[in-house]
């Protein structure tokens, strides 16, 4: 719980009183690294001693102590829209989201249009103007399939535009891994998955290649490749891709043994060698 950078940043005379207090001593969960740094006592007393607390505990953790006010928090439990869609509000809504955002959304014509594009992650991190673009797009209107909840709550317009222009989805090897989940992270993918591409094209797997394999980090793949050509090891077999690629690192530790931060220091992928993809 404790770390030099509590003290650091930090107010010790509050550090002390909260270590010393008895909402401390009953809700010791409650806190983290984050609450010692940002919370005062008076705050986190006024949240832990409201009936919000009392009647919903469940919404309440340590990042909302950390960064909540009961001001901010009476406001949104004791709102119409709470009551009407208590299912969008989480702890993360109450943590990070003032009233008035959350009913700009769901007072909105998208909202009333388009209610399974919402969900508590939409609350909790978009704007309705950046719902509105893109939904009022000539890219949603033209393939509304590829646009989801972590789309409106992740992405923004001018990204999803230039991932959905990139030329490998009129390609036949690439174009079906165009998905939902990947113009959810347009603004990531369009840096990613260039190299990746490259990569691929360079060790002869870019015929078999998951959605998975973009999700990975260029390190992670790049380091992958060089393991499994060192140990004489295929990157693909019958046509289909190793299946190491794209795991999670504890599926690889776990399944494979494979400890995927160590690959990583041992075969870094470094920005200089896109020359040498590129010849």
């Amino acid at each position: 719980l404790f770390s030099s950078e509590i003290f650091i940043r930090g107010n010790y005379d509050e550090i002390k009183k909260i270590l010393k207090s008895d909402e401390f001593k009953k809700y010791p969960h409650l806190f983290s690294q984050q609450t010692f740094i940002r919370g005062k006592l008076e705050d986190i007393q006024d949240i832990i001693q409201s009936p919000e607390f009392r009647d919903h505990p469940e919404l309440f953790s340590a990042k909302v102590l950390a960064n909540a006010k009961i001001e901010d928090v009476r406001n949104i439990i004791q709102s119409p829209e709470f009551k009407k869609y208590p299912d969008l509000f989480t702890v993360q809504t109450l943590s990070k989201v003032k009233i008035k955002d959350i009913q700009d959304i769901i007072n909105s014509p998208e909202f009333k249009a388009h209610p399974e594009l919402f969900t508590s992650t939409t609350l909790a991190k978009a704007k309705i103007e950046d719902i509105r673009d893109i939904i009022s797009s000539q890219e949603y209107k033209e393939r509304p399939y590829l646009f989801s909840s972590q789309t409106m709550a992740n992405a923004k317009i001018e990204d999803i535009r230039k991932l959905l222009k990139m030329e490998c989805w009129n390609d036949d090897r690439f174009k079906d891994l165009l998905t939902p989940s990947i113009v959810s992270n347009s603004k990531k993918m369009l840096e990613k998955i260039p190299i990746l591409i490259k990569i691929s094209e360079k060790y002869g797997i870019d015929k078999c290649l998951t959605i998975s394999y973009f999700y990975s980090s260029i390190s992670q793949n790049y380091a992958l490749i060089q393991y499994l050509n060192n140990n004489k090891m295929p990157l693909k077999k019958d046509g289909k891709i190793n299946p190491m690629f794209g795991r999670q690192p504890g599926y690889l530790k776990q399944k494979y043994g494979i400890d995927i931060n160590e690959l990583i220091d041992m075969y870094p992928f470094k920005m200089e060698y896109l020359d040498e993809l590129n010849e």
